[in-house]
C-alpha cells in the first residue's frame, strides 16, 4: 500500500516481490496466500515498513549544512574585518609618517625662507657697501654701512689698498 495499486501475483517457485526506488516514507506490505487446493486467505497478513531518507536528505544534515554555511559566512566576515583593520592601521601609520615628512619639509622650507631673507638683507647691505678705488687700488669712497658689516670705521679704510684690507681680514 502506498506504492503499487495492483497486486503482484507470484507462484510457489518465485516467492518474492521487489520494490525499487521507494521514496522515504511509511508503507504497508500486504500478503495473501492460497493453499494447494486454491483456497485463498482473504484477510492475509501485513508488515509495516518505514523507508528512511538517505543521510543527505535528513533534517539533521540540512541543519548541519545551514550551520556550516552560517559559520563560513561568519569566518569570512571576521577574516575580512581583520584584514581591513590591519590595512587601516598600516594606512594610518603611513599617514602619520607622511604628515611627519610634510612637517619636516615645511620646517626646512621655513628655514630656507629665513636663510633667504637673511642673505637678501646681507646682499642689500652689500649694495650699500659701495666703494671706489683709484688706479693704484687705494680706496677713495666708502659707504657708511661698512662699519656694520666689517666692524671697521670707514675713516680707517679710506686711503688703504683694497688688497691689504682683504689680507687683514
Amino acid at each position: 500500500e502506498g506504492f503499487n495499486e495492483d497486486w503482484i501475483i507470484t507462484d510457489y517457485k518465485n516467492r518474492r516481490a521487489t520494490f525499487t526506488n521507494l521514496s522515504p516514507g511509511s508503507y504497508i506490505f500486504r500478503v495473501k496466500a492460497s493453499n494447494d487446493d486454491g483456497l485463498w486467505n482473504e484477510e492475509g497478513t501485513s508488515v509495516k515498513i518505514k523507508v528512511l531518507p538517505p543521510w543527505w536528505e535528513t533534517v539533521w544534515f540540512r541543519g548541519a549544512v545551514i550551520v556550516v554555511i552560517v559559520l563560513l559566512i561568519y569566518v569570512v566576515y571576521k577574516i575580512r574585518t581583520y584584514y581591513l583593520e590591519k590595512w587601516h592601521r598600516i594606512l594610518k601609520e603611513k599617514n602619520i609618517e607622511l604628515n611627519k615628512q610634510i612637517s619636516e619639509r615645511i620646517k626646512v622650507k621655513e628655514d630656507l625662507e629665513k636663510s633667504e631673507e637673511k642673505y637678501r638683507n646681507i646682499f642689500e647691505q652689500f649694495i650699500d657697501l659701495y666703494y671706489q678705488t683709484d688706479m693704484n687700488g687705494t680706496i677713495k669712497i666708502l659707504s657708511p654701512s661698512v662699519k656694520h658689516l666689517t666692524g671697521y670705521d670707514p675713516e680707517e679704510l679710506l686711503g688703504k689698498s683694497v688688497l691689504k684690507v682683504y689680507d687683514n681680514s
